[in-house]
């Protein structure tokens, strides 16, 4: 994997008003960033005041763009949009809910000079309550306590080319899943990773995201599935 020397960052936005300057302004606040890099803010549609919010904060930097999509067609539709809008070589993501520990660029630039035979580069994540009492009942109690590997996009960079060798996002998983679905897909393309010990991502657990609820079988599946890739590549 090539040093990073430039970036596309893509941010899915549902009406994520209430989130989405903090998720910016932890992109902003890296200790260390390419000297090229844009933050993409595909907006899939809102309904509430996120084009406002977003238009506000592409005044901050040239760097941020708004892409209003015309359909709202769930986050990998709006991931995938990104990836086909992407200027540069490097992908990275970033959701609306989430933010990334200051250092994050940083320690991945680190472990790709560390290991250069790579094709993407993860790190673990961390989860907290947000104006909830209790966990819903995807989230594992331990989770709260204990930072995870984070098989998800928001930990990962990769150069576009091998993204695209494994393929876009599954727009069939309208409420998640599509992020399991795709590291499955590049575990059977053989794809090489490093997986930093370091927390990377933080993430928010709030009402909108306890949708997953009401799926509760495919969510069963997908922990299952997550928990074989655990495994085979400990």
């Amino acid at each position: 994997m090539k040093a990073i020397k430039n970036l596309s960052i893509i941010l899915p936005i549902y009406n994520g008003e209430i989130f989405l300057k903090d998720a910016v302004q932890s992109i902003l606040d890296q200790s260390w960033l390419p000297q090229d890099f844009e933050i993409l803010l595909m907006d899939d549609a809102s309904n509430d005041n996120s084009v406002e919010v977003a238009r506000s904060l592409e005044r901050l930097s040239k760097a941020i763009k708004l892409i209003a999509l015309e359909k709202n067609g769930g986050v990998a539709y709006a991931r995938n949009k990104g990836v086909q809008e992407a200027c540069y070589e490097h992908l990275a993501f970033l959701d609306q809910d989430d933010t990334w520990h200051p250092r994050k660029l940083e320690l991945q630039q680190s472990g790709i000079e560390s290991f250069m035979v790579l094709d993407y580069v993860l790190g673990r994540q961390s989860f907290s309550l947000y104006q909830v009492d209790q966990p819903p009942k995807w989230l594992n109690p331990i989770w709260l306590e204990e930072p995870q590997k984070g098989w998800v996009p928001g930990t990962m960079i990769i150069e576009k080319l091998k993204f695209l060798e494994v393929g876009f996002f599954d727009e069939q998983y309208r409420y998640g899943g599509d992020d399991v679905d795709w590291f499955v897909r590049a575990h059977q393309k053989q794809l090489r990773y490093h997986m930093l010990d370091d927390v990377i991502l933080k993430r928010k657990v709030h009402a909108s995201n306890t949708s997953r609820n009401t799926l509760p079988g495919n969510f069963e599946l997908l922990k299952l599935v997550k928990s074989k890739l655990d495994r085979s590549n400990a």
